[in-house]
C-alpha cells in the first residue's frame, strides 16, 4: 500500500515535469522569434506588416481556439487533446524552419497557435486533476515559473541562434523537444475527462469570436497603411463590434457556451482575469518591439537586444514559484 501511494505521488510530480516541459516549449516561442524578426525581415524581404503578422498570426489562431481546446480536452481527453496539440506544434515548428516566404511563414506560426490552443488548457486541467487543493498553488507556482523560464531564455536564446546559426534554427530546435515531450506525455501523463456534466462544441461561439478578433487585430496592423478613418478600417472596427456583441449574446442563451458569462459576477475570477490582461499587454509589447527598436535603430547586436531583457524576465523566474506557495498558504488575493 505504501509502495502504490510512492508511485502515485511520484506520477504526478512526473506529470507536472512533462506538462512544464511542454509549456516550455509554447512560452519559449513566444519570445525566441522576436529577436530573429529583423533577420527574418532581411532574408525573406518582407514589409513591417508582414514581419507583425508572423507574431500575431500565432497569437490569433492561439486566442481564438484556447476555449475550444479546453473543450476537446474536457470531451475527449485531455491528455489525447494535449498530445494532438504537442504533434502539431512540432510539425508546424518544421514548416516554419523551412519557410522560404512570409506567406509561408506567416500561415505555419498559425498553425503553431492552433498546437498551441489545444495544449494550453489541458496543461492546466491535469495539474487541476492531478494535485489535491493544498499543493495546487505550488504546482501551478512551478508551472507559471517554468512559463516565465521561457520568456527568458528566449530572448537570449534567439539571438545566439540567429547572430551564430540562422533564425531558421529558432524554430527548428522545437522538432527534438516536441518528439521528447509526445513520448513522456504517453508515458506518465494520466488520462482524464469532465464528467460531470454534458460536453459540447459551441460552433456558434467559436465562429462569432474568430471573426470578432480576426477583423479587430487586422484593423490594427492594416491602420497604418490605409489609414485610420479609411472605409476599410472602419468597417473592420464595426464588424469586430457586431461580431463581439454576437458572441456575447450567444453565450448569454446557448445551453453550453463555450464561455460561461456568469463567471464574471464572481470578483475574484473578473480582477484576475483584468489583471492578467494588462500584464499580458505589457509584457507582449515590449518583447515584440524592444528587439526590432535596438537592432534596427540602436545598432544592437541579437544577442545584445535577447540579453537586456533577462533581468526582467529572471525576477519573474524566481518570484513566480514563491508567489503559488505563498498563496497556498495565506490565499490568492
Amino acid at each position: 500500500m505504501r509502495a502504490k501511494i510512492f508511485a502515485q505521488e511520484n506520477r504526478k510530480w512526473w506529470t507536472l515535469g512533462a506538462l512544464s516541459f511542454a509549456l516550455f516549449m509554447i512560452m519559449l516561442d513566444n519570445t525566441i522569434v522576436n529577436v530573429a524578426l529583423p533577420a527574418i525581415q532581411k532574408d525573406l524581404g518582407i514589409g513591417v506588416s508582414e514581419l507583425e503578422w508572423t507574431v500575431t498570426a500565432y497569437a490569433l489562431t492561439f486566442a481564438v481556439l484556447l476555449l475550444t481546446g479546453g473543450k476537446l480536452g474536457d470531451l475527449y481527453g485531455r491528455r489525447r487533446i494535449f498530445t494532438i496539440g504537442l504533434v502539431v506544434f512540432t510539425l508546424s515548428s518544421l514548416a516554419c524552419g523551412l519557410s522560404s516566404s512570409a506567406t509561408e511563414l506567416i500561415s505555419a506560426r498559425a498553425v503553431q497557435g492552433v498546437g498551441s490552443a489545444l495544449m494550453m488548457p489541458a496543461t492546466l486541467s491535469i495539474i487541476t486533476a492531478t494535485f489535491a487543493a493544498r499543493e495546487r498553488g505550488m504546482a501551478i507556482g512551478i508551472w507559471a515559473g517554468v512559463s516565465a523560464m521561457a520568456l527568458a531564455i528566449g530572448p537570449l536564446l534567439g539571438g545566439v541562434i540567429t547572430e551564430h546559426i540562422s533564425w531558421n534554427w529558432i524554430f527548428f530546435v522545437n522538432v527534438p523537444i516536441g518528439i521528447l515531450g509526445v513520448i513522456v506525455s504517453i508515458l506518465v501523463v494520466p488520462e482524464s475527462r469532465d464528467t460531470s456534466k454534458e460536453q459540447r462544441l459551441d460552433l456558434p461561439g467559436l465562429l462569432s469570436s474568430g471573426i470578432g478578433l480576426l477583423a479587430l487585430v487586422y484593423a490594427l496592423i492594416e491602420a497604418h497603411k490605409y489609414g485610420w478613418t479609411s472605409g476599410l478600417i472602419l468597417g473592420l472596427f464595426a464588424i469586430a463590434a457586431i461580431a463581439f456583441v454576437a458572441f456575447v449574446l450567444l453565450e448569454m442563451h446557448q445551453r453550453l457556451p463555450m464561455l460561461d458569462l456568469t463567471l464574471f459576477r464572481n470578483g475574484t475570477f473578473t480582477g484576475a482575469n483584468i489583471v492578467a490582461i494588462l500584464v499580458t499587454l505589457a509584457m507582449f509589447g515590449i518583447f515584440v518591439f524592444f528587439p526590432i527598436y535596438m537592432q534596427t535603430f540602436r545598432g544592437w547586436s541579437p544577442i545584445q537586444a535577447g540579453a537586456a531583457l533577462l533581468p526582467w524576465t529572471l525576477l519573474i523566474v524566481i518570484f513566480a514559484p514563491i508567489a503559488g506557495k505563498l498563496s497556498d498558504r495565506v490565499g490568492s488575493r
